[in-house]
């Protein structure tokens, strides 16, 4: 385990200097961990009550709508957590403040639990986004009017933590991100784990057992992952618990590919909700252009809250990519599975003595392609991205059971950047769409792939053009071979 206080440098300093803090970050990514450490550390030193406290009983999900309802089952919760946490303290019970009026409540119940408090009162906030509107505008307009006061009249110090910033979640709620209490919180990102925290992690697994992972295994999981916790984890777990528990066998890419594929195909809860999220049109609209590499749609909050859920990840110049390989194909797959469910069932006739006979495959793609295309169109949702999330579902089959799908992120460019890998095969496609008003994209695309294939050390590839101006009749479908003028043998299919 990579220490939470480790990832979050001198946060147990700013709380003994009475700061408030906002910590925000994606679910699994350790924010829970690092509230649950902060909490245990201050109890350990023994200067002050921390305690771990949080809103969903009061949430908006709950159907909680009202400031005084809200305020009721926060006070109530909260109490008991209080009385759990210190039971020696005679913290003010809920039912004192019952009768106070709607929109003060919460702040009393602050104020005289801080001031019963034989110590300092440290409050660890989780969930405050979970808030509807007005529960939330006024349980932070209660907390920054309480501010001066703290010490020993309001709490030493409180942490406000969810999925999405504070000043974020007042934008979506209808605020301008720059109301109270922005001016007394600091905000803190819980982020993913960087390359040499997920080496310090495999180097406690080696410290204890005496296995090793190889660089190049740490570096195929940093790839993969881009340090997303959960995902470390358990690929890791998975290598040594699963695939390799001989101790004395060291751990290789290979071994973290197997556990990859299984991770990708048991439906596992953190993936299933990441899948989940798509149902959300507001989510969907953002995800579908960017994981075939256009610019994203939709209003920039919808963009945020997209980023801020760890789905994607924002880059220089406005764009966005998928969080990490694993979650690029989650989504690819979640937004085609009902056609995948929908398409005929065809024979590996691309296998010849368990290789990939990249011929015979060409020739199984066109017939699939010609058969599958006008039930596409009809059926997905971003129909922009026909052509790409078609070709991913009849990749995704041609590997299942032995091999992989890269995506090199080419975000912006209008292209997608793939690389079949299958037994000793690797064989880049590029693909690239034809639309009104944009010249050929051969030319360009037979540039981009000579140098794909000199990085990859391969002599051959595809591009896939699918025409999609206004002037395509829809019914051509051709390929043919040519040399690129580094000497690769490129495979360019036009449908």
């Amino acid at each position: 385990m990579i220490p939470p206080l480790e990832r979050v440098p001198n946060v147990l300093e700013r709380i003994r200097d009475e700061v408030y803090l906002a910590i925000s970050g994606p679910r699994q990514s350790g924010k829970t961990s690092l509230l649950t450490a902060i909490v245990d550390s201050i109890q350990t030193e023994g200067w002050a009550h921390a305690v771990l406290v949080t809103c969903e009983s009061a949430g908006a999900l709950q159907g909680v709508e009202e400031v005084g309802e809200a305020e009721q089952r926060l006070i109530e919760a909260w109490h008991l957590r209080l009385a759990q946490s210190a039971p020696g303290v005679a913290w003010p019970a809920a039912e004192r403040f019952s009768g106070l009026a709607p929109g003060g409540r919460v702040g009393a119940a602050l104020s005289e639990w801080a001031a019963a408090s034989d110590k300092p009162l440290v409050l660890v906030i989780d969930e405050i986004d979970t808030l509807a509107r007005l529960p939330f505008f006024n349980v932070i307009a209660q907390i920054r009017g309480g501010y001066p006061n703290r010490g020993k009249f309001f709490p030493h110090s409180i942490l406000l933590a969810g999925l999405r910033s504070l000043r974020d979640h007042d934008i979506a709620l209808g605020g301008d991100g720059r109301g109270s209490p922005f001016n007394i919180v600091e905000s803190i990102a819980v982020t993913n784990f960087s390359r040499a925290e997920v080496g310090c992690l495999v180097d406690q697994h080696t410290a204890d057992t005496g296995q090793r992972f190889s660089e190049a295994a740490i570096d195929r999981v940093w790839e993969q992952t881009q340090g997303q916790p959960w995902l470390v984890n358990m690929i890791a777990r998975s290598c040594v618990s699963e695939w390799v528990t001989d101790r004395g066998t060291t751990i290789e890419p290979h071994d973290i590919d197997d556990a990859i594929r299984q991770l990708e195909s048991s439906n596992a809860t953190h993936l299933a909700s990441l899948v989940h999220r798509l149902s959300e049109d507001r989510i969907l609209n953002v995800v579908a252009p960017v994981v075939v590499g256009d610019a994203p749609n939709g209003p920039p909050d919808d963009v945020r809250y997209t980023c801020e859920l760890g789905i994607l990840e924002p880059l220089p110049g406005d764009r966005l990519r998928p969080a990490n390989p694993i979650y690029a194909r989650t989504l690819l797959r979640a937004v085609t599975e009902r056609e995948r469910r929908q398409l005929v069932t065809w024979s590996p006739s691309w296998l010849v003595d368990g290789r990939i006979d990249v011929d015979q495959l060409r020739d199984n793609f066109l017939a699939f392609w010609s058969l599958h295309r006008n039930m596409m169109k009809d059926r997905i949702t971003y129909p922009e991205a026909v052509a790409h999330f078609g070709l991913m579902t009849y990749l995704d089959r041609v590997v299942n059971g032995g091999g992989r799908i890269d995506r090199e992120f080419a975000v912006g460019s209008g292209r997608l950047d793939l690389l079949l890998r299958h037994g000793d095969l690797k064989l880049p496609i590029e693909v690239k769409v034809h639309r009104d008003h944009s010249v050929d994209p051969v030319p360009s695309g037979l540039e981009q792939l000579d140098r794909y294939c000199e990085g990859l050390r391969v002599d051959r590839a595809w591009l896939v053009v699918f025409d999609q101006r206004s002037s395509a009749t829809g019914t051509r479908l051709e390929s043919e071979e040519v040399t690129t003028n580094g000497g690769r043998r490129v495979l360019i299919i036009r449908a």
